[in-house]
């Protein structure tokens, strides 16, 4: 193995790397705003959640991703975004119903992401 060989092994290997901790930084992101949630209109309740939201789409927006989950970056960054809405909005069914398509869409970037 050459030494350009090697180098692009840890190329790749970190830029894989790179994709997993964005995926688990999200899903984390996404957990801190569901358990927030629960304690609707208290304290550390929404405004938690929506402080975990912006840094899911900060993390989004700086990750540099590879072409199927770059396209489907557009629908994540929206269901986010609709669903933090709700939040702010206090508005409990739609916030209910876009936290179910943020996690379906997120599914699908998360694959796009391993693919």
């Amino acid at each position: 193995m050459t030494a350009d060989d090697r180098i692009a092994n840890l190329e790749a290997a970190v830029r894989s790397q790179g994709l997993e901790l964005l995926k688990t930084r999200l899903e984390l992101n996404f957990y801190k705003a569901l358990i927030a949630t629960r304690r609707w209109g208290s304290p550390g309740g929404n405004d938690k959640a929506i402080e975990a939201l912006d840094a899911a789409l900060a993390d989004l927006d700086r990750a540099t991703l590879p072409g199927g989950a770059d396209a489907l970056r557009p629908g994540l960054r929206e269901a986010i975004i609709e669903y933090r809405e709700g939040l702010r909005r206090l508005r409990v069914t739609a916030t209910a119903t876009n936290q179910t398509r943020l996690y379906r869409v997120f599914d699908g970037f998360a694959q796009a992401l391993t693919a």
